[in-house]
């Protein structure tokens, strides 16, 4: 609820905007949990979509994001904003991006639903060309892809 609250009353106008603080969850590869000013933002990478749970790799992409955000101080550039996330880049120690160091290390798709830099397009290709991380398996379903296909299956389900 708070969560919802938050981002709600940032507004459409959030774009563009930066929030500061603390992981203090990390729920997939490329989904994070920050704490800021006392209250819990979900924030879902712009660039890089990594494996959801029950496709091959969540576990090291998981593992990686943790590596390298858990617990750390992280700057948000905000891309969009509604009551149920925060779209945006995740910048660390360093100024380091999140989204470039899952798809350089192979660890992430590059996302056609909110992607818009094409170098970060090249450095998932580069990460194919080198069958880095996940690429080392051919035929990977996306991630947007798999969701789209447990959705179906789950309304399929249902109508039965």
């Amino acid at each position: 609820m708070l969560l919802m609250i938050a981002i709600l009353c940032m507004g459409p106008q959030a774009s563009g905007r930066q929030l500061s603080g603390k992981v203090v969850e990390v729920l997939t590869g490329s989904k994070i949990v920050v704490n800021a000013k006392g209250k819990r933002f979900l924030v879902s990478l712009r660039e890089a979509d990594c494996p959801e749970p029950g496709q091959p790799y969540f576990k090291d992409a998981l593992a990686l994001t943790e590596s390298l955000v858990d617990g750390q101080f992280v700057i948000v550039t905000i891309e969009s904003a509604n009551e149920d996330k925060i779209v945006g880049e995740v910048q660390y120690i360093n100024s380091q991006n999140l989204s470039f160091q899952l798809l350089k290390a192979g660890m992430a798709f590059w996302s056609p639903e909110t992607g818009k830099v094409n170098s970060y397009k090249n450095m998932e290709q580069n990460a194919r060309d080198s069958k880095t991380g996940m690429f080392k398996t051919p035929d990977l379903t996306p991630p947007w892809e798999y969701r789209e296909n447990i959705k179906a299956e789950n309304d399929k389900k249902r109508s039965n």
